[in-house]
Order: structure tokens, then sequence, then C-alpha cells
């Protein structure tokens, strides 16, 4: 299943694009920095600027748990939220180092389509209970779906390499006009693979 989201989006894009969403305060467009709780509202803002033009989203779970309780809904809200279409890939970027971090990964948890995990040796665990990973760095082992860059650039997900960009990158306006400034440089980040 997890290989075929991603396959499929791309089909339909013709990109093999993911976004990172790392959110934090004081990056965040001047509309959205408004409201108590500025994780949600960004995350649904992006999802709508973007995606039509990308393959799924990497969910930066340090970023969004730094505004506590608020920040983890925004999380769980934003994971529904880009599942229910069923044609984006969602990860959860973890980079998880133990085997007690699983729970967060089920479908009574946050349910992304996959995690991160720090080493190989726990990709064999988490897949057991029926959540995909991929590895961060080099070496994936059997059980993985994949790996994920150290940097967080690039993915490869069955084989396949996707290359990632951060909504939060400094060429996106935070002005009124952030849906469109990120939407032109999903698109050019998107040409550039052409």
């Amino acid at each position: 299943m997890l290989a075929e989201k991603p396959a499929a989006a791309e089909l339909a894009g013709g990109v093999r694009l993911l976004v990172r969403l790392a959110p934090q305060v004081v990056d965040l467009p001047l509309e959205i920095q408004k409201f108590d709780d500025p994780f949600l509202p960004w995350t649904r803002a992006v999802v709508q600027a973007t995606s039509d033009k990308v393959c799924g989203y990497v969910f930066d779970l340090p970023a969004y748990l730094a505004l506590g309780a608020a920040g983890a809904v925004a999380l769980e809200r934003g994971l529904a939220l880009i599942n229910a279409d069923l044609t984006h890939v969602t990860i959860l970027d973890g980079r998880f180092a133990s085997v007690g971090y699983v729970n967060m990964c089920l479908p009574t948890a946050f349910a992304p389509d996959a995690a991160t995990v720090a080493n190989a040796a726990l990709a064999g665990v988490f897949v057991r209970t029926g959540v995909p990973v991929l590895v961060a760095g080099k070496a994936a082992g059997e059980a993985a779906a994949g790996t994920l860059d150290a940097d967080c650039t690039q993915a490869v997900i069955a084989g396949r390499r996707y290359s990632i960009i951060s909504a939060t990158d400094s060429a996106v306006s935070r002005g009124w006009d952030f849906r469109e400034s990120l939407a032109q440089f999903v698109r050019a980040a998107g040409a550039g693979q052409a």
C-alpha cells in the first residue's frame, strides 16, 4: 500500500515530490500567526496549495509537538486530512530509536502511512505491527520500505527516489500571498525534475 500511494499521486501530478511539514511559529505566514493554535490552519493551507502538485507529505514530529497538546492535535488532524484522500502518502518523521514509539503510528493514534526509524534494526518490529518504515540514513535493511536521508531532502520508497522540499523554505513568502508563493515554489521544484 505504501508504494502504491506515491506512485498513484506521481502519475496524477507527474513528479516525485514530497513536502516536509515542520512548522515553527516564527516561520508561519502572517495570516496564520493570528491563530492561538496555528499549526492546523497552516497545515490545511499548505495541503490546499500543494496537493495537486506533490505525491505526499513528511510530518516532522518534534516540530508539531513543540506546541504541546495543540501541536499533537494539529498533527493528528493534518494526517487524517491527507489520509482521507487515499492518494497522498503520509510519513511521520520521528526518527524513532525505540520500539516504544510504535504505538504512535497505529490506526488508534496518528496513523501515518509510514514512520521513520533511527536504524534498520527497529524496522522489523514496526513492520510486524503493520507500520511500514523508512530508515534514516542509507542502509534500509530487508524489513524497511525505504530510506530517508539525514537532512530530509530525499526519500527512497520501494526503490523510487523522491525529492523533499520544505513548506517553510526561505523562498516561500510569509506575507498574505504565501499560498501562491508556496504553489509557485512547488511548481518550480517539480519542473526541475522534468
